[in-house]
Formats: C-alpha cells, structure tokens, sequence
C-alpha cells in the first residue's frame, strides 16, 4: 500500500463522481509547488481561507505524497515551504519533462502573446487564461484508435486499418508518425505503404480495430505534414501563388489579429475592412478557409482563385437546393 493509501487522502467520491474539496486543494497545492518550487501561509489563505493550522496538516500529507514520487519538501520556515528533488529518483522529473513538452507544443501553436501567458510563473493556474475547445471524450472510438496508433508508433509498427470517406472506402497499410489536431479534429500522419506517399487520415473515419502489421525503419516526417504554417490541414506540394482575401469591418479585426501563415501581410482600410494575402501552394484551402466566413470575405485575386472560389459558391447553391430564384421574404420583408 502507498503512503498516500495509507494517509487515507480524500479521493473520487463513488457516488457523485466529484473529488472532495479536500483533495482539490491538495492538488492545488502540489501544483503551486511544481510550478514555483515553494508555497506559502498567505498563498494558502488567501487561496482556500483556511487556518495555518490545517496549512500545516495539508503539507504533512503533501511531504509524503513526495516521498512516493521521488521529491521532498521542507519543514516550513515562516511559512513557506520548499521542493527539493530526491537524488536518484526521477519519476515525477520524467512526467514533468513530458508535461512541459505538451506545453511548449501547445504554447508555439497558440502563438506569442499566450505562450508568454503559459510560461509565466502565475498562469494559467491562477484563472485569467481559460480554453474553450473541444475535447476528445475518454472511452470513446477515437480515443481507442488514438492510444492504439501511439502504441505502435512508440514501437515503429505499421499499422493496418479500414478507412472510409465520401469519396473512397478500403485497407490501409501505414506507417503512423503523428496526430495532428486540427480545428477539434484528430488527424494520423503516416506513410501509406502500397502509395508509397505521405498521407493524412482523420482517425474519425477509421472504422474497426487499429492493428498492427510488421515494423519500420522511421522516415524523415516532411515540415510541411506538420501543419505549423498551413491555412487548412497541409501546406501543398506544386507551385505557390499568392491569394488574397477581402474581409468586411464585421470580421477584419478578429481575422487580422491572428497569425493564419507566418508569411500572410494584412493590409487595414480605414473603414474598417482589411485584405490579407496568404502564399500557398494549395489554393482550394485559402478558399474554403474564406468561405468559412460566409458573406464577410471574398476572394479577389488571382483570377484563378476567383473562379475557384465562385465555383465552390454554386455548389454550395446547389447543395441547398437553390434554383436560382429570389428567396421568399414574410411580412417583414425579411428573407
């Protein structure tokens, strides 16, 4: 039994599925000490209102806990209390490299005004920064294909699975390399084997078992399947063009203000509209990026990507059963 078994710490209520107020703010605590490598008395009550003596209670469970996990904090000395690492034991040091890697991921992707908020000592644990997103759901299909695809990439294994689109449907043989998220959507990064080519497959539309057939020699992953500087999912392979989009004063500032392509160049109007201009070799996906802003943007140029664009436009028209007569409008006169 573990030290923390033994001390009987507070855990996941069985019946409402909630961790105990107790718990959180052992959590907390070891959070904060991570974080900054010491707490204080008047953190802790400024935090939870509670007394120096439970202070001291909380850090007595918080020193064993460490001694579990291969750290050690100190007596306090007029309050504060410090982590110090145990020589020779790194397993808590491995999983916090591995968190601290996912950050910096997370922290490059975001860009650099939150990336100087996830770095900084105070956040975002202290509450200002929250994310909004969709998460992928514990025990469900894609989180059984996801740790299976993580599994046979640790162990260079291929992989085989069924996968079906719109368009396509059969066997895959692949050799799995990343996961991607892109705009909530997981997508696998692999070499497809009888292609002989890069590929992307959204683990979505993998159906059935993930499993694996034989081992490889890892390849060098092209930059551009890493999706750091795309519009849409990849950056394309044939020539790049530029493209610019026209976007109204209803959405110009939310647009310009975030960095789509490293080498996009904005340019403001002063009735509050913007262009921006992307340099990519896929045009179709500077397309639907604009379409996605429904009647607030447009494409002008080139000309190619004009008509692109007006040809996705009659699709869509199409698609909802538009026969090209005016819409009706009720007693208001709106349509």
């Amino acid at each position: 039994m573990s030290r923390v078994e033994q001390l009987g710490l507070p855990h996941l209520g069985r019946d409402s599925g909630e961790p105990s107020a107790h718990v959180l703010r052992i959590v907390q605590m070891l959070v904060v000490l991570m974080r900054r490598g010491s707490i204080d008395f008047d953190f802790y009550r400024r935090e939870f209102e509670r007394s120096e003596r439970q202070y001291s209670r909380d850090l007595q469970q918080l020193r064993a806990i460490g001694e579990d996990v291969g750290l050690r904090i100190t007596k306090q000395k007029a309050g504060c209390a410090t982590l110090i690492e145990v020589a020779g034991r790194n397993r808590l040091r491995d999983s916090e490299v591995k968190a601290d890697s996912v950050l910096r991921a997370v922290a490059r992707a975001l860009g650099a005004p939150i990336e100087r908020e996830l770095r900084a000592p105070d956040g975002p644990a202290d509450g200002f920064l929250v994310f909004a997103m969709p998460r992928l759901v514990a025990g469900s299909e894609i989180a059984a294909t996801f740790d299976a695809l993580k599994g046979a990439h640790a162990a260079n294994a291929s992989v085989r699975f069924h996968y079906r689109t719109a368009r396509l449907e059969g066997t895959r043989r692949v050799e799995p390399y990343r996961v991607l998220v892109r705009s909530g959507r997981y997508y696998l990064v692999g070499y497809d084997l009888a292609r002989r080519a890069w590929r992307h497959f959204a683990l979505d539309q993998i159906c059935g078992p993930v499993t694996r057939a034989g081992t490889f020699r890892p390849r060098p992953l092209p930059e551009r399947y890493l999706a750091g500087d795309a519009i849409g999912t990849f950056n394309g392979t044939g020539p790049r063009a530029d493209v610019a989009v026209r976007l109204s004063p209803v959405v110009a500032a939310s647009a310009a203000a975030r960095e789509w392509q490293s080498g996009q160049h904005v340019t403001a109007h002063p009735d509050g509209s913007a262009e921006i201009v992307f340099t990519d070799a896929d045009i179709d996906e500077i397309v639907r990026w604009t379409l996605g802003f429904g009647g607030e943007a447009a494409v002008v140029a080139p000309p190619e990507a004009v008509a692109m664009a007006a040809r996705s436009i009659e699709r869509l028209r199409r698609a909802h059963g538009h026969t090209g007569a005016e819409p009706a409008k009720d007693a208001t006169g709106v349509a």
